[in-house]
């Protein structure tokens, strides 16, 4: 229900760049699995340990039938697809963000006319006595 500033959402999606070329990328977190004495070639059979939010976070996400919440293939496509999003919002935050301000102030502007120009203006005139006979 908040519009995100640009400089906010580049952010985001810096982030979420950076993390899902490393999930997309084996070799980036093999070695990590290998100081922890993990082998395994199947990525997707790796579960994560549950650190208790992660759980919380993840029955909040809409599940995919037959992938595990705490396997890296899970993370790894809700993360693509928060950077789809991510994305789509960055290519409309320009028409969105910048003119909201714009918007509102025309807006502002044009109830100020209308207040004047229909509301007060009539009420000064009324104050005036004109002629009720035009002399030709």
């Amino acid at each position: 229900n908040r519009v995100m500033s640009p400089q906010e959402l580049d952010e985001v999606n810096d982030c979420l760049n950076n993390l899902s070329g490393t999930l997309c990328r084996q070799k980036h977190y093999k070695h990590v699995f290998n100081e922890l004495g993990i082998k395994t070639d199947d990525f997707s059979r790796v579960i994560i340990k549950d650190f208790g939010r992660l759980k919380i976070t993840a029955d909040s996400l809409p599940q995919e039938h037959g992938i595990r919440w705490d396997t890296l293939q899970f993370w790894e496509n809700k993360i693509n697809k928060a950077l789809d999003i991510t994305e789509r919002m960055l290519s409309d935050s320009i028409h969105i963000f910048f003119h909201t301000g714009k918007i509102l102030k025309l807006l502002f502007w044009q109830l100020l006319a209308v207040v004047g120009f229909g509301l007060f203006l009539p009420l000064l005139t009324l104050g005036f006595e004109f002629p009720q006979t035009v002399k030709h």
